[in-house]
C-alpha cells in the first residue's frame, strides 16, 4: 500500500490544520529546512540582477533529493525557449540523467549514456564553466562525472530571472523533490574547493568571506539570499519544509570492521579559537577530538579534509585545579574526562609541552609531527575535528550512528537522541505508535485523538502531555521505520 504523504494527510484533516496553527513550528525550530517541490508549478524565482551576469566563469551547486519519474528538473537563468545557463537532472529526457548548458557557448555537458542519477536520497551536485580554459565540468558528491571542452565564447547575457524548479513554457521541466544549500558563484571553483565546502551551509554571517559568491539559499529563512543580492520568492505550492533525513555532514565513522571504536569524526576548516571550536563541537552534539591511540589519530586526521600544513585543535587542555597539575606536563585532560592513556607530543622542533608563555591547550601540529601546547587566547585560531562518541542510552552503539540510520529520533537536530534529552524511552521508532513499521496517518490520528491529555498512551516523548512536541516527532519521523 502506498504511504500517504504528510501534505495529503494534512489536506484531509481540518483538525490537524487547526492544531498546526496552534502549535506553530516551535518543535522544529532548530531543524534543517529545505526547499520542497511536490507539484507542477512549484518553484522559486529571483528577479534578474547585475550580480547574476556571469559570462566568463560560473559555478552552480546544490544538494538535491530527486524524485522525478519523467521530464527534467530545470534550474537556471531561463525564459521560454532561451537561457543564460541551465543545470539540472533529467528522468527520461534525452536519456542522460543530468545536463549542464552554458547558453551561447555551445558548451553543453551531458553525462555519459547509462548514468543513473540516484533517486530519493540526498546528493551534492555542482557544475562549473571556465571560458578561459574552454571547459565545463559536472560533479556529483565531489567527484567529476562529466566534462565538455572546446568553446571559449562567453555565455550570452540576458535579463532572465533565476528559476529553481521549472522553465516557463516547458511542461516537462518541473523538478520534483527537495533542494538545500543552493549557491551560485561568478568563479569556476576547483574540485578541491567544491569538496571542501559542500558540507558547509553559508549563511549571512559567513557569505562575505567567500569572494565571487552571488547566491546562497540555506532556506532557513524562506527564500532569503545570504549574500543579500538575490532574494527569492516561492511560487505555486513550493514550500520550506523540515527534512530530518538531510544532514549535510562529511563525518566518517571509524567502524568496528576497521578495528575502530565506532566513533564519528568530521573536520571543520573554518578557523576558530580553541574555546570557540569546543563550543561549536558541543553545539552539534559532539566534542573536540580525543585520541586514545596512534591508530585513532591516523584515522581522524588522515581521512578528513586536507588541512595542509595547518595545525588543528584537539580536545586536550591543562587543568590548573588538577592534583597532577605541574608545568609543563602535568594536569592535561581530555574534554570528555576520559583518562589520558596515550599521548602524541611532538617529536620534531620544540620540546612539547613546554609552556612557552601560558600555553594551556593542545593542537596537532604537522610541522612538529605531533601535539604542541599553545595559548587558548581568542586570537589564536585553528581548524578542528569534531568527534561523536556518546552512547547516552548505554546500548553499546554510538548515538550518532543511530540518529543517522533512523533508529533513534532527533527532532531538534542537535545530534543528541531526543530520548536522552527528555527522559523518554530510547526505543527504535518511538513515534510508530501503532507498531506497524511506519510513521503515518494512523499514528498522527492517535496523537490527535488524545490531544491535550495527560499521562496518555500516545505521548510520544513521554513527558506527561500529548501536545505539539509529540506532533513534531510524528512529522519529523514520517515514513518507514529503519530496522
Amino acid at each position: 500500500m502506498k504511504m500517504q504523504t504528510i501534505r495529503e494527510t494534512i489536506a484531509r484533516s481540518p483538525l490537524l490544520l487547526a492544531v498546526i496553527g496552534l502549535a506553530g513550528t516551535a518543535a522544529h525550530a532548530d531543524q534543517n529546512h529545505v526547499l520542497t517541490l511536490n507539484a507542477f508549478g512549484d518553484h522559486l524565482v529571483a528577479p534578474h540582477s547585475a550580480s547574476l551576469d556571469a559570462s566568463d566563469a560560473l559555478t552552480v551547486e546544490y544538494w538535491l533529493n530527486f524524485r522525478n519519474t519523467s521530464g527534467h528538473g530545470r534550474i537556471g537563468l531561463s525564459a521560454p525557449s532561451d537561457c543564460q545557463w541551465g543545470f539540472g537532472p533529467k528522468a527520461t529526457y534525452d536519456n542522460p540523467d543530468l545536463f549542464f548548458a552554458a547558453c551561447g557557448t555551445a558548451q553543453d555537458v551531458l553525462v555519459p549514456a547509462g548514468f543513473q542519477l540516484p533517486r530519493n536520497t540526498w546528493i551534492h551536485m555542482a557544475a562549473t564553466f571556465d571560458r578561459t580554459a574552454g571547459i565545463a565540468r559536472v560533479y556529483m558528491n565531489g567527484a567529476l562525472i562529466a566534462q565538455g571542452s572546446g568553446s571559449t565564447a562567453p555565455m550570452q547575457q540576458t535579463a532572465y530571472p533565476l528559476l529553481i524548479g521549472v522553465q516557463p513554457g516547458y511542461s516537462n521541466s518541473q523538478l520534483y523533490g527537495s533542494i538545500d544549500d543552493f549557491r551560485v558563484w561568478r568563479t569556476a571553483r576547483t574540485q578541491k574547493q567544491i569538496q571542501a565546502s559542500r558540507f558547509q551551509s553559508i549563511d549571512h554571517a559567513d557569505a562575505a568571506e567567500f569572494p565571487g559568491l552571488v547566491v546562497s539559499y540555506t532556506f532557513e529563512d524562506g527564500g532569503a539570499d545570504a549574500t543579500g543580492l538575490n532574494h527569492g520568492s516561492l511560487m505555486g505550492g513550493a514550500g520550506i519544509t523540515i527534512d530530518s533525513t538531510f544532514r549535510p555532514t562529511s563525518a566518517r565513522q571509524w567502524s568496528e570492521v576497521e578495528s575502530g571504536n565506532g566513533h564519528w569524526y568530521e573536520g571543520r576548516t573554518k578557523p576558530l579559537s580553541w574555546d570557540g571550536a569546543s563550543a561549536m563541537a558541543q553545539a552539534v552534539g559532539g566534542h573536540l577530538s580525543t585520541m586514545a591511540s596512534a591508530a585513532e589519530q591516523a584515522f581522524a586526521f588522515g581521512s578528513l579534509p586536507n588541512f595542509g600544513s595547518s595545525s588543528v585543535w584537539i580536545g586536550l587542555y591543562q587543568d590548573p585545579s588538577s592534583p597532577q597539575y605541574q608545568e609543563p606536563a602535568g594536569g592535561w585532560r581530555w574534554v570528555t574526562d576520559e583518562p589520558v592513556t596515550w599521548t602524541g607530543w611532538c617529536i620534531q622542533g620544540p620540546t612539547c609541552p613546554d609552556n612557552n608563555g601560558g600555553e594551556d591547550v593542545a593542537e596537532w601540529a604537522p610541522t612538529f609531527s605531533g601535539w604542541n601546547d599553545i595559548s587558548s587566547d581568542p586570537g589564536v585560531r585553528r581548524p578542528f575535528v569534531i568527534e561523536w562518541s556518546a552512547d547516552c542510552n548505554g546500548d553499546g552503539i554510538v548515538d550518532f550512528t543511530q540518529i543517522r540510520n533512523g533508529t533513534l529520533l532527533d527532532a531538534d537536530g542537535d545530534n543528541i537522541p531526543d530520548c536522552c534529552v527528555n527522559g523518554g524511552p530510547c526505543e527504535p521508532c518511538p513515534a510508530d505508535l501503532t507498531r506497524d513499521g511506519s510513521i503515518d496517518g494512523d499514528d498522527l490520528a492517535s496523537v490527535l485523538a488524545e490531544w491535550g491529555s495527560m499521562d496518555a498512551s500516545n505521548d510520544v516523548d513521554d513527558d506527561g502531555l500529548v501536545n505539539g512536541k509529540d506532533l513534531g516527532l510524528i512529522l519529523a519521523g514520517w515514513g518507514y521505520c529503519t530496522d
